[in-house]
């Protein structure tokens, strides 16, 4: 005899393939009738103690015992109890259930859509209803905090539902302190696990021993310098409150000037924007994809060895990026022109632009003027990083991104699936700086494939230093870098 809950709550009792509900219950004792008693009419009853431990008086059915359709009925009452208590996708929660059940089980569950769906719907009515429009949108109790046994406050900053560039930001206190105290931040956006309502979710990171932990989850409706200038003020006004005083040292980012802007207009100016080195490689092959030479790319050495040393500029000194450049265009193939236009206009010495200002005389006077390229070289020049052993790369915002849209489980998930999936994130970060504050900081999981290349590439950077030998380091860095 087993006993399990209904939807409802309600006891239901398996016993030698029957499936019995409540009927009567005395005292002392309880009544329980066949499923089947009002749709096929069976009076097969038993009865138990209160404590339904033990049975008697059984009543006799009309219809053979189906031991799979009650296997079935277990199958289905434990998925929905995993989908309340669990944030696995239902197709993954039923995928298991299936692959440890009979083929008879297997054959009896039904529609395996229907199955999903009915454990979505059990999940979402342990949340709000999703709001129309962000003005809809009310943030109260347990979703402002961290949740969990220990509930702490995690909403540090809500612009208000009468706000068209409504903005929600969450972190705690220990993720504002560790920020605070880090000397490197790293900021990325993704957008595939935000909400519909907005149009990004923008996470702030920290170095953590050899690894990095999300400190700030800001879901914003935007990409413009007000709005990371609105974020940034806030992180600040919550560090400030609690006693904190952010100075970041370095700052890795994606190529997205209007938060860098924004960060040196709030932070202040003396920390060092690094871009990061695996965006300005994905600029490069994008480039040669959108030129239609990616097979030239693939069957021709010296093409690929001139595309590399392109992106080998990031490990030349500042200085003697225009000196590299003009290298590389003396010797790379001649179908490279465009791509070196465009690595120039972009990365290197910017674009022209015409002014013309009319004298007193009413003529007009015709000036040419550089503009700075819209990312310069110190923004994304990794030689000193790569000297002293620091990131190059935003990696670990790319590693987090996926590990969150797993944890996340579908595109674009309601608002309130999204903050119970960032309160589960932040009881893994804060369980990371609780083990590095007891001197257990997270390792850095590195393959031996990238081990060797890091080395590879300090012991370049090293070895000009000593021998100042630009085209040396450049063609040995361009035989190191493949997209």
């Amino acid at each position: 005899m087993e006993v399990i809950r209904s939807n409802k709550g309600k006891a239901k009792v398996l016993l030698d393939g029957y499936d019995y509900v409540q009927k009567q219950s005395k005292n002392g004792w309880i009544r329980w009738q066949c499923r089947k008693q009002r749709t096929g009419g069976c009076k097969g009853a038993i009865t138990t103690d209160h404590g339904i431990t033990r049975f008697w008086s059984v009543t006799e059915h009309n219809h053979a015992s189906d031991v799979d359709g009650v296997n079935v009925t277990k199958i289905r009452v434990d998925l929905k109890r995993k989908a309340k208590e669990t944030s696995e996708p239902p197709s993954k929660l039923l995928a298991q259930a299936l692959c440890s059940s009979s083929a008879a089980v297997r054959a009896s569950i039904g529609s395996l859509e229907t199955v999903r769906r009915d454990l979505r719907q059990q999940r979402s009515r342990l949340r709000p209803a999703e709001p129309e429009s962000t003005a809809e949108l009310e943030v109260e109790d347990i979703w402002t905090t961290t949740g969990g046994e220990e509930p702490q406050p995690f909403l540090i900053y809500d612009n208000g539902s009468e706000r068209r560039d409504r903005m929600l930001v969450f972190a705690s206190s220990e993720q504002l302190r560790a920020l605070s105290t880090s000397p490197t931040w790293y900021m990325d956006g993704t957008f595939s696990v935000c909400p519909r309502l907005f149009k990004q979710l923008y996470v702030l990171r920290c170095a953590v021993g050899e690894s990095s932990v999300a400190c700030v989850y800001a879901l914003l409706a935007g990409k413009s310098l007000a709005i990371y200038e609105e974020l940034f003020q806030a992180v600040l006004d919550a560090c400030e409150a609690r006693g904190y005083l952010p100075d970041p040292d370095v700052i890795v980012s994606d190529y997205e000037m209007a938060a860098i802007r924004a960060a040196r207009e709030v932070f202040g100016p003396d920390f060092a924007s690094r871009g990061c080195f695996f965006h300005l490689c994905q600029s490069t092959h994008r480039k040669v994809r959108e030129l239609g030479l990616i097979n030239r790319y693939r069957t021709d050495d010296a093409f690929r060895k001139a595309c590399g040393m392109l992106d080998g500029l990031a490990f030349v000194p500042p200085n003697l990026v225009t000196s590299g450049l003009q290298y590389i265009r003396d010797m790379a193939p001649d179908d490279m022109a465009e791509i070196l236009a465009y690595f120039d206009s972009t990365y290197v010495s910017g674009t022209f632009r015409t002014v013309s200002r009319a004298r007193a005389d009413g003529r007009l006077t015709t000036t040419v003027r550089r503009r700075r390229p819209e990312f310069p070289p110190e923004l994304w020049n990794v030689m000193e990083a790569t000297l002293r052993g620091e990131d190059r790369t935003n990696n670990a915002c790319e590693g987090w991104n996926n590990a969150f849209r797993h944890l996340v489980g579908h595109s674009h998930p309601s608002v309130w699936r999204l903050i119970e999936c960032l309160q589960q994130d932040q009881a893994v970060a804060g369980t990371t700086l609780l083990q590095a504050s007891r001197g257990e900081p997270p390792a850095k999981k590195t393959r031996r494939e990238t081990s060797r290349l890091q080395s590879r590439l300090h012991n370049l950077c090293t070895d000009y230093l000593q021998h100042k030998q630009l085209p040396v380091l450049l063609e040995a860095v361009g035989q190191c870098i493949r997209f």
